[in-house]
């Protein structure tokens, strides 16, 4: 965040500099044509500033930026004193420099313990549920983490029974598999229907059509995927 404010404020002191525009008795002349072009970005620049500045957790010193901001906001681009807005260009440029900027931490999720030989499948589709997650595609993330407990309740019971669900019962629900794990012993303990409907209820929303557009919100695929992990520890879990 902080390169790109002084990025910007690299590029205002560029539009500054350009946008004085020169006299000529020509309408279409090309250095009064350069310097409207210069004027406007200069103002795109300014309000890019401005937006950025207002994400921030608010401080003196983000607070004194802010004023400047809006000081060289309110004349640009009639300001004829050049040495006056670079001035508080400077004195913003200063004050950026100053900032004590912490990275977002993002969330991570990590695998648990699970089969060999259904590892390199979930691992696939872990790392790309995080990148969905990340990048804000919440319903992309929620539809994998879907995908991932649906692999692994349907190994599980290979596992125990050496029976292919997929082969004799296609199309089967996630809670009838979890039923079917119950009858061969298998308990997932109280709450485990509840979490699976949770899952399940997000997941036919994000993928079927519905009569208004569903999107997840980032709570709600952060908690779909927190569930999804709790279930295969219960799954996966050493007798």
């Amino acid at each position: 965040m902080k390169t790109a404010m002084l990025n910007n404020l690299s590029e205002l002191k560029k539009c500054i500099r350009l946008g004085t525009e020169k006299k000529s008795s020509s309408l279409h002349d090309f250095n009064s044509t350069r310097a409207q072009y210069y004027k406007n970005l200069g103002k795109t620049k300014l309000n890019e500033l401005l937006s950025q500045i207002n994400d921030l957790p608010k401080s003196n010193q983000i607070m004194e930026i802010t004023n400047l901001l809006l000081e060289i906001i309110d004349k640009y681009p009639d300001q004829h004193d050049q040495e006056e807005l670079k001035s508080k260009i400077e004195k913003i440029e200063g004050l950026i420099n100053s900032l004590e900027m912490k990275e977002k931490q993002k969330i991570r999720f990590d695998l648990p313990v699970i089969p060999a030989s259904i590892k390199p499948e979930l691992l696939s589709d872990m790392e790309e549920m995080q990148l969905c997650f990340d990048n804000g595609c919440y319903k992309a993330a929620v539809i994998l983490s879907a995908k991932i407990l649906e692999a692994s309740l349907h190994r599980a019971y290979y596992e125990k029974t050496g029976k292919d669900l997929i082969e004799t019962s296609p199309g089967i629900g996630l809670g009838k598999i979890v039923a079917k794990l119950s009858d061969q012993g298998i308990d997932l303990g109280p709450g485990t229907n509840e979490q699976i409907h949770l899952i399940n209820k997000v997941r036919i929303s994000s993928v079927h059509k519905q009569n208004t557009v569903f999107q997840p919100s980032k709570e709600q695929a952060h908690a779909t995927i927190l569930f999804t992990l709790d279930l295969l520890n219960k799954i996966f879990k050493k007798k």
